[in-house]
């Protein structure tokens, strides 16, 4: 579950918002691995986010059943 805050954020080298399809690829590569070697969102976002501001709230929270 996610809000569009992370993806809508502007960053990375062209200043551009990331987008949905980088954000689903960042996901799907997160579900093949464990947890302990899954992506660090957090780190990701703020990576991506740079000098910019926050404009969004960002919500990401996953689990398995």
């Amino acid at each position: 579950m996610y809000s569009d805050g992370f993806y809508d954020q502007f960053g990375g080298p062209r200043n551009k918002s990331m987008g949905s399809s980088r954000f689903k690829g960042i996901i799907q590569e997160a579900v093949t691995m464990n947890k302990t070697n899954a992506p660090d969102f957090k780190n990701y976002f703020f990576d991506w986010m740079g000098d910019e501001e926050q404009i969004d709230d960002v919500l990401v929270i996953g689990f398995k059943l």
